[in-house]
């Protein structure tokens, strides 16, 4: 007790805050390096596939091959402090670990930047938004393949398994990093008080689907534009800003906010205005007749529709407050996300016809649907 008498009467001094701010600041420097993300997920299926790479991300079914790559202790998940103070130890050895988890993915990828512990860091939020972006681009797959006139395929997909126990608790998505400073160990990312919204169903990918998800839906293009951004400039940022909020709109359970996402979603794809997210209702008609239909009587009906069905539903959301409620509004919500659909594809197939002067420049955009409309 006079011990801590003694020091009440103590302040801190001005070095001693310096110094630890100057702790602080080292330590977040010393954290700064390349780090491998894992992503432990059943919201992707991989049938008679080892792995694919999609964007930035490999993607890989859980076997031993995989276990041998992965460090001597994986932290375990504890879904209550009992659970975790029962445990005999806490981490699992990757036989265990194959043992436990056998049959879901490994989402992988490899960040740069700052990351302490177990905490959500900038390392963990980049992660995040490239394993959204791969969901996004699977449902952007799964809408083009099933909806188009010929050679239609349906790529399989699966509810959410959930686990019913007195409460509805889906299958945990279990973020972990690697620190190649602390190669003994893979740890779990506290994700607890983030709320991350993840698709609800699963995507089944096997020799077949993943044979068309290449050729029709230009997985080598795709993973071209993302793992080499900077090169592809602001077409490659069209594609990011819209593909981020199309996975707005597919998780979102309120139809109107979907309504909002995919519309924004596609007017950042297709504004052909440099730094304008919106674009007049003609030229954006016009495009979109331009991509999807090759007749000209065809495009001029397209043209109508988006305009007269599509673009009014935009301002009455927009500017009169309306909620989607009725058939023709899902309908109408159906055509919208199709058409983003169909241009995400068709800009990421036709990358190398969006340059202007040696670069991939959104007035090349505005260029060649100008030359298409004098044609």
């Amino acid at each position: 007790m006079d011990v801590i008498d003694d020091t009440l009467d103590v302040y801190l001094e001005k070095e001693d805050i310096d110094y630890g701010y100057s702790e602080i600041f080292k330590k977040l420097d010393e954290s700064n390096r390349k780090y491998k993300v894992y992503l432990l997920s059943n919201l992707v299926s991989l049938r008679n596939v080892i792995s694919v790479e999609i964007g930035k991300v490999t993607v890989k079914i859980l076997n031993e091959q995989i276990t041998k790559e992965l460090p001597q202790k994986i932290e375990k998940r504890f879904t209550s402090v009992l659970s975790e103070a029962l445990a005999e130890s806490e981490y699992l050895s990757p036989k265990q670990f194959l043992q436990e988890f056998k049959g879901r993915v490994i989402l992988e990828i490899s960040v740069e930047g700052y990351h302490l512990n177990n905490e959500v860091s900038k390392v963990f939020e980049e992660a995040l938004r490239e394993y959204k972006r791969v969901f996004s681009y699977l449902s952007v797959c799964k809408d083009f393949l099933g909806n188009v006139t010929l050679d239609r395929y349906n790529i399989e997909i699966e509810n959410v398994r959930i686990f019913d126990y007195g409460i509805h608790n889906e299958v945990p998505q279990i973020f972990y990093i690697y620190d190649k400073n602390k190669p003994k160990f893979l740890k779990i990312i506290n994700t607890e008080f983030q709320e991350i919204k993840l698709p609800k169903i699963v995507f089944i990918i096997n020799k077949d689907s993943l044979e068309k998800i290449k050729v029709r839906c230009c997985l080598d293009n795709f993973n071209k534009i993302f793992q080499n951004q900077k090169k592809y400039g602001e077409i490659s940022k069209k594609i990011t800003t819209s593909m981020d909020w199309f996975y707005k709109g597919i998780i979102e359970e309120d139809r109107t906010n979907e309504a909002i996402a995919l519309f924004i979603s596609l007017e950042i794809l297709m504004s052909d205005k440099p730094d304008n997210l919106s674009s007049l209702s003609d030229d954006l008609a016009e495009n979109l007749a331009i991509i999807t239909k090759s007749v000209v009587e065809d495009r001029y009906k397209a043209k109508k529709d988006f305009k007269n069905n599509i673009y009014q539903l935009r301002n009455d959301i927009m500017h009169r407050g309306k909620k989607i409620s009725t058939l023709k509004d899902f309908s109408n919500l159906k055509t919208l996300r199709n058409y983003i659909v169909w241009s995400l594809r068709w800009i990421i197939e036709n990358i190398e016809i969006l340059k202007k002067d040696g670069k991939y420049k959104t007035e090349a955009l505005k260029e060649y649907f100008e030359k298409q409309k004098l044609k």
